[in-house]
């Protein structure tokens, strides 16, 4: 988990940009992993000169299934904001590395702004590399007197799905 911000006052005006990310990874063959991540802009410009931000929260993995089996995967994005003067993105992407393949996308940005999301339940196969990407974005600067402000933001599980035999020993149990 870390989360950092940056403020500055300049003949530019007053800009503040934060980012937050927080991930948890058990074992990269295990069965689960979760995630998720922000970040924000706002400018009160001058116009007097121009000023720009940069603010991006990630996370990259690369990691393999001990077995075949059923996952749930979860995964939700949104980018809302003044574009200009900010651009960016937000996505979380799986994808199949030893066949390059990507296996599922969200994806939102500064030009087509608003929420994707997805829940499904996928198969995994033991002796496949798979990689999971997440990125909140946002870019950009603007020398006019304004107010301005975005944010964006990405979170995801991938957690094993339980046999069916399994649930009905539970049950049972």
């Amino acid at each position: 988990t870390k989360a950092v911000s940056s403020t500055g006052l300049s003949p530019a005006g007053d800009v503040m940009t934060t980012a937050d990310q927080s991930s948890y990874v058990p074992d990269t063959t295990g069965p689960s992993m979760s995630g998720s991540g922000s970040v924000t802009a706002f400018a009160a410009a001058t116009g007097d000169t121009g000023f720009s931000v940069l603010a991006d929260s990630f996370f990259d993995i690369f990691f393999t299934v001990s077995v075949d089996g059923l996952y749930a995967f979860d995964a939700s994005v949104d980018w809302e904001g003044d574009a200009p003067p900010y651009g960016g993105v937000a996505h979380v992407t799986l994808t199949d590395e030893t066949n390059f393949v990507d296996l599922h996308k969200v994806y939102t940005s500064a030009f087509w702004q608003g929420t994707d999301s997805l829940g499904a339940v996928i198969p995994l196969t033991a002796g496949i590399s798979y990689r999971m990407t997440a990125e909140a974005k946002i870019d950009g600067g603007w020398d006019v007197l304004s107010t301005t402000s975005a944010s964006a933001d990405w979170s995801f599980t991938l957690t094993t799905v339980p046999e069916p035999t399994s649930i009905s020993l539970f049950a049972a149990g």
